[in-house]
């Protein structure tokens, strides 16, 4: 190996320090206050999605009824931040569809409810519940920053910053009650503090990864196999190093780090059944409730009668109901839509996620991915095989969970490619060097791309596939249209007065008359004749009942109104989603 090369290498992994100036200080504050400003005004301009009631409505059930059966699919800790501020609004608060998650999931009843109870105001209860989640992603960023400064250089890590503050992805998901970038956040987060650990050692470094991976399985229930990942990790770690000296006490650090988490985790339940013996749960899924038939939904234990039945689990009980209820929708399948194909069977797309990742991220900053790998290639080591591993593993695991289709399952990715991105800008050649310039041009064009967008940021398409006005032809629901543009709506409607009561087929779990939007709703298989001469339509709703059944043989396949309608411009279109076409429609 020449000495050439090693240097690079050396200078790629181990950039010099240096201080952060006072200029570079305010400029790091001042991209992270334009984040937040963004993320909260996107957050006042959009109508609650699909989950965000149900989502709000089991925060406030941890608060005011200790209880943590709603949205069990989920861990508590993101909802319940959200519903802070709104319990010092004295929202109204119906409970009556409240059941216990061993018997079924009520939480979109419950939201429903509050809806109802709330009327109009559930806006603005939404938003200030909103603004509460905003620091999860500036935690996300900020961490961003860190590693990749630490990786490759000050220029790296505030090109990390930025590619996450612009992003489509932390604009769109960050505004929203959910936990996706709360899980992205503390994923990068727990795996930084981790790999600080690899290299560091000691107790304190211990007990700072275990609180974070604590804290990550609170934000989702998928982040408990992040230890698998480590492992992986942890071999190319020792495999990388001439010294792997004190093999136990790395391990012995390791096992404490995973407790140190799973008593975090069990604090956040309060401790709710924990140690239950695993053969007493009511299971729904066949991974661990045995071979089931979904249609009628029947509760078993494969480990009733069995040795392992007799193992108290370490877990909260609700905890392991909602990876089971979770595990369940993955094997049934549920309503799913792809580049004109719709499906609800278990199969799903292997390609889906991969597809995704090339249309609705801006082509600059997959430029930008395929320039740093180009880039990094020649120096790539255990400290950069940290970053580009668990994304790849994550990225592997979403795949092969084919019986849902939801582009936002990626996010924990995001931030590892982030910093990978980044890498581009490991030099300390100056701003205006050549050098420097192609790395520029395509960060400037991401930005540049996504913010075109904004506030649209979850309807995002690049030009690849036509931009956000085809997204209807790729991918809907939480991909693209999930009920964020009732707002927008109502405003159409108020600046077109001549439009009159308008005929709605609308992706939405809210009611229209609390929420004062004067539509008229149509039966969702548009079978109900128009009263009106305009209709307004979710291109969800449309994709779901235009597009092909991937089950029905293409000879058999005839062409409807809703397939016309599909492939037919709109008279207009509120938002990128909610698309106005004149009646009647036959």
């Amino acid at each position: 190996m020449s000495n050439q090369h090693l240097s690079m290498r050396w200078q790629y992994s181990h950039p010099r320090p240096k201080s952060v100036t006072t200029a570079n200080k305010i400029l790091i504050v001042a991209i992270l206050a334009l984040h937040a400003c963004m993320l909260a005004w996107s957050a006042t301009r959009h109508s609650p999605t699909i989950d965000e009631p149900a989502h709000l409505a089991a925060g406030l059930s941890h608060w005011f009824l200790g209880e943590t059966d709603l949205y069990a699919v989920n861990p508590p800790l993101v909802r319940a931040v959200a519903a802070i501020p709104v319990i010092l609004l004295q929202p109204k608060l119906n409970w009556k569809e409240f059941e216990p998650i061993e018997r079924r999931r009520s939480e979109f009843r419950v939201g429903r409810d509050f809806v109802r109870a709330n009327g109009e105001r559930t806006f603005w209860l939404t938003t200030v519940a909103r603004w509460a989640c905003i620091p999860f992603s500036l935690i996300g960023a900020w961490v961003c920053y860190q590693w990749s400064s630490e990786l490759f250089g000050y220029r790296s890590g505030l090109a990390a910053l930025t590619i996450w503050c612009a992003s489509p992805a932390m604009l769109a998901y960050g505004a929203l009650i959910t936990p996706d970038v709360p899980s992205a956040t503390f994923t990068i987060l727990s795996t930084y503090l981790f790999c600080r650990w690899l290299k560091q050692g000691g107790w304190p470094a211990t007990w700072e990864a275990g609180l974070a991976f604590g804290v990550a399985c609170l934000t989702k229930a998928s982040s408990i196999l992040l230890p698998l990942v480590w492992l992986i990790l942890l071999a190319v770690h020792f495999a990388a190093r001439s010294d792997s000296s004190r093999p136990l006490r790395k391990a012995t650090q390791f096992a404490t780090l995973i407790l140190i988490g799973i008593i975090v985790l069990n604090l956040g339940y309060g401790f709710d059944s924990t140690f239950k013996r695993l053969g007493t749960f009511t299971f729904v899924s066949n991974t661990l409730g045995g071979d089931q038939n979904h249609q009628e939904l029947m509760c078993k234990n494969r480990f009733a009668t069995s040795i392992l039945g007799e193992l108290p689990v370490p877990l909260p009980a609700n905890f392991v109901l909602g990876l089971d209820r979770q595990k369940f929708d993955f094997e049934r399948g549920l309503q799913k839509y792809f580049f004109g194909i719709k499906d609800d069977s278990p199969k799903g797309w292997r390609t889906f996620y991969i597809t995704l990742l090339l249309i609705k991220v801006p082509i600059g900053f997959l430029l930008l991915f395929v320039y740093s790998t180009i880039f990094l290639c020649t120096s790539v080591n255990s400290r950069l095989m940290m970053v580009i591993l668990p994304p790849a593993c994550i990225l592997a695991f979403v795949s092969t969970q084919s019986g849902l289709a939801y582009y936002r399952y990626l996010m924990p990715a995001f931030p590892f490619l982030i910093i990978w991105c980044s890498g581009a800008f490991s030099t300390s050649m100056p701003w205006t060097s050549p050098r420097m310039f192609v790395p520029g041009v395509f960060l400037l064009a991401g930005v540049t791309g996504s913010l075109h967008v904004f506030p649209h940021s979850l309807s995002f398409f690049n030009a690849i596939a036509g931009g956000p006005d085809n997204g209807r032809f790729y991918a809907v629901d939480s991909n693209f249209d999930w009920g964020q543009d009732l707002l927008y709506l109502k405003e159409w409607i108020h600046r077109h007065p001549e439009v009159g009561t308008m005929d709605a087929v609308l992706f939405s779990q809210l009611d229209f008359d609390s929420i004062g939007l004067d539509v008229q709703p149509l039966g969702e298989d548009g079978n109900n004749e128009l009263d009106s001469e305009f209709v307004a339509i979710s291109a969800t709703m449309l994709a779901r009942n235009g597009g092909v059944d991937r089950n029905e043989p293409a000879l058999l396949v005839q062409e409807t109104s809703w397939t016309k309608l599909l492939k037919q411009e709109p008279f207009a279109k509120v938002g990128y989603t909610i698309h106005i076409f004149r009646g009647p429609i036959e």
